[in-house]
């Protein structure tokens, strides 16, 4: 393998984890590749900021983030220093790096137009023609899959699968502090050095020794607040809903003939119902929704303009709680009576995420305790706290929330 270091180290200054230090050149030369620049134009919460205006950060700084927890993983825990080569540690940071590359305009409102996964596009933007998969192959030919393989869980050595995709692992460590950071909100600033501390590599994976528990707890108790609080707040949900009402009606006139005043070229490609091309999907970011949403409201379609006047003026849908299915139909029926077409403006969310999830399937995804006396120990069996996320089954409620337009 060519794994050519700079001649000097570079660098970015980064207000969640100081300085972000680059060493390897095929690191360097992904980070300025077109993919991964792209992303300099995907926000991370895409509408969290309706909420909290700050939250502007985009999942290019989050792609450097989870970079820089993985660097780290490597350099404070020496047990996971030793028991990597050079090959697997320039691997699992490329793979770190590149974990979000697939992601669309807003992230997740994007997948439910297109509804296609972006580990999806990840993959293919790493193993089939791009700028990354060039750049990797400098490295040897097979990189690119090698990469891929960590992001997909296949790589043989699960260490670098843990280390990136896990339930404590470089993402999360950097998107909890990342998000509590430019939130304002304190819920996820995680002890992200105290936890990289603690672990240590046990027959061939990853556990954590006793002496960093407070800091774990921590960590998934801050989980819970950050969705609670953050990730699923409904007027975040419903500004990203406006986003898909809108795509899905442009998608739509567009099957049924309609003649546009407007050209939206770059927009067609979603418009055909599949997998996208590398080239077709790096030309969508949130500006392209944007400015096409301004352009929208030149159309002579009352559903499509009204739509893209919402997103543009920051206009939200309402949101209300459900536990009854009479309740969710009566506003099904009231929007209908009103005039308002329900694909494009009746959506219900199920609130929930778990935590902490105990998985005797798959071991790997497991957190274990290596206690004082040498023994490991499963966390929901060791921490009290943990046990009552998972058996309280805490934030993982059948609640709904229903979202709608406001009248």
């Amino acid at each position: 393998m060519n794994l050519v270091k700079l001649s000097k180290n570079e660098g970015f200054l980064d207000p969640v984890h100081g300085f972000i230090n680059v060493e390897y050149k095929v690191v360097y030369d992904l980070i300025h590749s077109k993919e991964v620049q792209r992303l300099k134009h995907v926000k991370q919460l895409g509408g969290t900021m309706q909420v909290f205006p700050t939250a502007e950060h985009s999942r290019f700084t989050h792609s450097l983030g989870t970079y820089e927890m993985a660097r780290q993983m490597i350099e404070i825990s020496s047990s996971i220093k030793e028991y990597l080569s050079e090959e697997d540690k320039v691997t699992v940071l490329c793979a770190a790096l590149l974990h979000d590359l697939g992601h669309g305009p807003f992230s997740h409102a994007f997948e439910m137009v297109n509804l296609i996964h972006h580990e999806k596009y990840t993959l293919q933007l790493i193993e089939e023609d791009s700028e990354v998969n060039r750049i990797l192959k400098t490295v040897s030919e097979d990189f690119p899959r090698l990469v891929s393989s960590v992001i997909n869980h296949t790589h043989p050595n699960k260490v670098l699968v843990q280390m990136v995709s896990s339930q404590i692992d470089a993402d999360r460590l950097d998107y909890l502090s990342r998000d509590a950071y430019f939130t304002g909100t304190k819920y996820g600033l995680v002890e992200y050095k105290r936890i990289i501390r603690a672990m240590k590599v046990i027959d061939g994976k990853i556990c954590f020794k006793e002496s960093g528990l407070s800091s774990i707890e921590n960590f998934f108790v801050g989980r819970y607040h950050m969705y609670k609080q953050v990730y699923y707040h409904p007027r975040s949900l419903s500004y990203e809903l406006i986003i898909v009402g809108m795509l899905r009606r442009f998608i739509d006139l567009v099957n049924e003939g309609f003649k546009f005043v407007n050209s939206y070229e770059l927009l067609i490609p979603l418009t055909k119902n599949k997998m996208l091309t590398n080239k077709e999907y790096t030309e969508l970011d949130d500006h392209l929704i944007y400015a096409s949403a301004r352009k929208f409201m030149d159309e002579d379609d009352k559903t499509l303009n009204d739509l893209a006047s919402r997103l543009i003026n920051s206009i939200s849908f309402s949101s209300t709680f459900v536990d009854k299915e009479e309740a969710k139909q009566e506003i099904y029926e009231g929007l209908v009576n009103k005039g308002f077409d329900p694909r494009y403006y009746f959506f219900t969310n199920k609130t929930s995420q778990i935590i902490y999830k105990k998985d005797n399937n798959d071991s790997l995804k497991e957190i274990n305790i290596y206690t004082k006396d040498g023994k490991t120990v499963e966390l929901s069996k060791y921490s009290v706290l943990v046990k009552a996320l998972v058996e309280g089954n805490i934030y993982n409620d059948n609640n709904k929330v229903v979202i709608y337009p406001t009248f």
